[in-house]
């Protein structure tokens, strides 16, 4: 049976970060809209063509979280 997970654990587990780099590459992001709590409310797809790709130091913290999700080692 699929378990049923929340935006917040989705962005957590680093998997927005790793989709978002994914369709970056044609011009697109999914946003997350935030209360002031940090909990989500809304998302939404968005064009993004002045912004492509992460800054290194967003690229190394959500890898970590992405391989400690999904399990991977650090070789």
């Amino acid at each position: 049976m699929h378990k049923h997970q929340n935006w917040e654990s989705f962005r957590d587990s680093g998997m927005l970060w790793w989709v978002n780099r994914i369709i970056h590459t044609f011009g697109w992001m999914i946003v997350l809209y935030e209360e002031d709590d940090g909990e989500v409310v809304a998302a939404s797809p968005k064009r993004c063509t002045d912004i492509l790709g992460f800054p290194a130091s967003v690229d190394e913290e959500k890898l970590e979280s992405f391989r400690a999700h999904i399990g991977a080692k650090h070789p």
